[in-house]
């Protein structure tokens, strides 16, 4: 066997798929051709538009999407609804409407469904209120975490001091002083301790 001979075999290849592509063209243009004169002859006041060429289908659209709009492909998000579309899934939705974050995609939580698991040395929300009224200024979430240590907490999360992080801008009775820092709300009762 030579080397002459599979490049040989190469330009036969190539060969018959412009031939085969010429004959697919030419097939395409008669039933185009055929088509429209069907159209015509019809007769039905409106014609329809012609058959428009045929174009390759563009890489990361969904087929039928207008050039446009957002399809939602990107990372596996569905598509975006419309307007009337949304409107029409709004009563179906009314029923169990999931927490949103601010991009406005529902929360996904670690729990799916069931209750936070207790800590044997109370709820979160009470030690923090005590340590930041043992303090009497503002604590960062790091200066918090030092004094829940000190009293002890135990967390039921593997990174407490994530959970801290999260949960601490939700926690009643707080304010935020700064990027991260938190005190007790003036005027707030203190959070009731669980014995």
């Amino acid at each position: 066997m030579t080397t002459a001979s599979p490049f040989a075999r190469l330009e036969a290849i190539n060969n018959q798929i412009a031939s085969l592509r010429a004959e697919y063209n030419r097939l395409l243009d008669q039933l185009r051709a055929e088509f429209n004169g069907a159209a015509a002859a019809a007769g039905s006041g409106a014609a329809p538009a012609p058959l428009a060429a045929a174009a390759a289908p563009r890489r990361g659209r969904r087929p039928g999407a207008k050039p446009g709009q957002k399809t939602g492909a990107r990372r596996g998000r569905p598509p975006r609804q419309t307007a009337p579309a949304a409107a029409e899934a709004a009563p179906a939705a009314a029923e169990a409407v999931p927490a949103k974050s601010k991009r406005g995609r529902p929360r996904k939580s670690g729990l799916k469904g069931r209750s936070r698991p207790k800590s044997p040395t109370g709820e979160l929300g009470p030690a923090v209120h005590k340590v930041l009224a043992r303090a009497g200024r503002p604590l960062s979430t790091a200066e918090i975490m030092e004094g829940l240590m000190a009293d002890k907490y135990v967390f039921t999360s593997s990174s407490p001091k994530q959970t801290l992080s999260a949960r601490v801008y939700k926690l009643k009775g707080l304010r935020q002083t700064g990027p991260g820092t938190f005190t007790l709300e003036e005027g707030a009762a203190p959070a009731p301790t669980v014995a």
